[in-house]
């Protein structure tokens, strides 16, 4: 610094190197659509596609007769192909990418700025000189250390970019749904053909305002909430697109409103902001309204994430007493279309009957959501009483409900040059959905619940109690009356069932003694060893998806390849990620050995060095927060997984 002249002191250039962006990003052109005009759409039904070719009959779908493939050997160009089989997450590096091209833009980018404070300062060049000459001296020390060898085959080239041009031409190229990392090639008629079909009556109405009254509108009620953000940015309406289902029989698609950068997110982002914030006021909502002598702790459904399964597991042991010849009866549903089934009117009322009882949790004080430079506090009182705190927007739950309100009766999408309003439902996509669909399903759950507590149901309400939840997944464990409740409108002994008929359509999933939900795969453990604490009751292990039936046809790759362009120690920290799941997923050792050694060799197919994956999984069981780990010492457990490692 003390090379600058005087007046430039203090303002320290900051380099900041962009990487190339990842495949996905890169080779996804779904948001594409957009841009299309009705007659461009038009044009591209009308025409004959390339599916009848007999040199892409592999890639056609039997069902729909069109091309609909998640193999990359679709794609003619050798190189490209070998790029897109490493996955959408991919990082490929960039042709100018070594260490003398980027010594190259920084000196550019010196000469940029040095010019432009020779004008702000009335300065001459070569007073800088001295300082650039010394800085580029520093740089190139720096770039000297790096790995400046360039893999041919994995570097994004020119040719690259025009082998893709020519595939997107053809094909809508999206992502696999749940298998994100994979690409999925539909036939460009195929695929808005199908995207048409959604967009109709009741559930979607055309709109006959102009885009931007729909854009201004989003904004001006954004301000008037005190929202600020930048307009240039967040200027255009949600468009729709699909992903691919692979895994299902009958190929199929999810259908999702693109709301990245839309007029109406930042509103859905503070709405989301308060409703988490709302969350642990939900959870005591629960422990109050079902507080009684007669049972222990009745737990919300609602599950924050797989790693709850476990232990709600082992309270199911603690609580039950579970005979040998007893069959335990474990059962999964999906909520099928859950977002678009939803009516307008039952979600605003349910939503604020849940607020109404949360501001009755402390019936002295006013509750509110303040905000700040952090994100949301909830406050009690008014905005005089926090003139010093430095919050400023201050929300009562009636403004929360007002803001919810604007959002799912003003929700717009466009279809190429075509807007509809959403009538039903809210889209899938919006930041604030899933929290929204958690309130409105979560207050129908307590309502039954305080139904069995009120007519005193008291073997019902334990039954209940080991139900789960994760959005629209569902887990019954062990409680046969389960599916005799599913809707409002069934009845037993008196009682009325749980979902809106409406809203939610539940499709059973699996019924059996062993079952996988989520992430996880619930056993009955059927040792003949009866000392064991654990003989004849249930526990939890990790679930590879890949594992699944439906997966086994589709070339997954979870991990991030070594090649790809991120730092190393990033990528090695991979194995210390998964073994904290897995030490709190997997009941027993043996699974947990199973699950590091697998994760090993997935590592290490990706190009990861065997030593530094080793020693970074030793270096988890050092560190871990308990001295033993399954009731063994980190070095027994790393002699076991070394052993198991070569014995494969």
């Amino acid at each position: 610094m003390q090379y600058l002249p005087l007046g430039v002191r203090g303002r320290i250039p900051r380099i900041s190197y962009k990487y190339v962006r990842t495949l996905g990003r890169l080779a996804f052109n779904y948001m594409h659509l957009r841009k299309f005009t009705s007659a461009e759409a038009e044009s591209i039904l009308n025409t004959v596609c390339m599916c009848e070719e007999k040199t892409l009959k592999q890639y056609r779908d039997i069902d729909y007769r069109h091309i609909i493939t998640t193999d990359c050997n679709i794609c003619p160009d050798p190189h490209l192909r070998t790029l897109l089989m490493m996955g959408a997450n991919f990082r490929p590096t960039s042709s100018s990418g070594s260490a003398e091209n980027i010594s190259d833009d920084i000196r550019r980018e010196f000469t940029s700025l040095i010019s432009k404070w020779s004008n702000s300062y009335a300065l001459h060049r070569s007073e800088l000189q001295l300082w650039l000459n010394l800085c580029m001296k520093d740089v190139n020390k720096q770039l000297k250390t790096m790995q400046t060898l360039i893999d041919a085959d994995y570097t994004w080239l020119k040719s690259d970019q025009i082998a893709l041009v020519s595939l997107q031409k053809d094909y809508i190229i999206t992502y696999v749904d749940k298998a994100a990392n994979m690409f999925a090639f539909i036939c460009k008629k195929h695929y808005i053909k199908q995207l048409l079909q959604e967009y109709k009556l009741p559930t979607y109405k055309v709109s006959t305002l102009p885009s931007q009254v729909i854009v201004d509108l989003h904004h001006t009620y954004a301000k008037q909430r005190g929202i600020t953000f930048n307009k240039e940015a967040y200027n255009k309406i949600a468009y729709a697109y699909t992903s691919h289902k692979a895994t299902k029989v009958i190929a199929d698609v999810r259908y999702i409103a693109g709301s990245y950068m839309c007029s109406l997110q930042p509103l859905s982002v503070h709405i989301n902001m308060i409703l988490n914030k709302l969350k642990p006021k939900i959870y005591q909502l629960w422990n109050t309204a079902l507080k009684n002598v007669n049972t222990s702790a009745l737990r919300i459904w609602m599950l924050k994430n797989s790693t709850e399964i476990p232990y709600r597991i082992k309270l199911f042991n603690r609580t039950y007493n579970l005979q040998p010849q007893r069959q335990i009866l474990l059962e999964t549903y999906d909520i099928k279309t859950l977002y678009t089934n939803i009516p307008h009117d039952d979600l605003l009322i349910k939503i604020w009957e849940l607020f109404e009882s949360i501001s009755g949790l402390n019936k002295h004080n006013t509750m509110k959501l303040a905000s700040n430079r952090k994100g949301y506090k909830i406050v009690y009182g008014n905005s005089i009483d926090h003139l010093k705190t430095g919050l400023k927007q201050f929300y009562s739950l009636r403004d929360v409900m007002h803001m919810i309100e604007f959002l799912v009766k003003n929700t717009y999408i466009m279809v190429q040059d075509t807007c509809f309003q959403q009538n039903i439902g809210i889209p899938m996509g919006t930041n604030a959905g899933v929290n929204m669909v958690d309130f409105y399903l979560t207050k129908y759950e307590l309502d039954f619940m305080v139904q069995l507590l009120n007519k005193q149901r008291w073997d019902m309400l334990n039954n209940f109690s080991t139900t789960m939840r994760y959005v629209d997944d569902i887990l019954s464990v062990d409680n046969a009356s389960f599916k005799q409740l599913l809707y409002i409108e069934n009845t037993l002994d008196g009682l009325s069932g749980i979902y809106p008929r409406t809203a939610v359509t539940l499709q059973l999933v699996d019924n059996a003694s062993t079952l996988n939900y989520m992430d996880i795969q619930i056993l009955r453990d059927q040792s003949h060893n009866i000392d064991h604490f654990l003989h004849n009751k249930l526990y939890t292990r990790s679930y590879d998806k890949r594992d699944g039936e439906k997966y086994r046809k589709l070339n997954i790759t979870k991990y991030p390849s070594s090649r790809s362009l991120i730092a190393h120690k990033v990528s090695y920290n991979i194995i210390l990620s998964q073994c904290h799941r897995f030490v709190i997923l997997d009941t027993y050792r043996v699974d947990f050995i199973r699950d590091a050694v697998r994760l090993f060799w997935d590592l290490s197919r990706n190009g990861f060095d065997h030593n530094k994956l080793c020693q970074r999984f030793k270096h988890f069981l050092l560190s871990y927060r308990t001295r033993l780990i399954y009731g063994s010492k980190p070095i027994s457990l790393f002699r076991e997984f070394m052993c198991n490692l070569w014995d494969k």
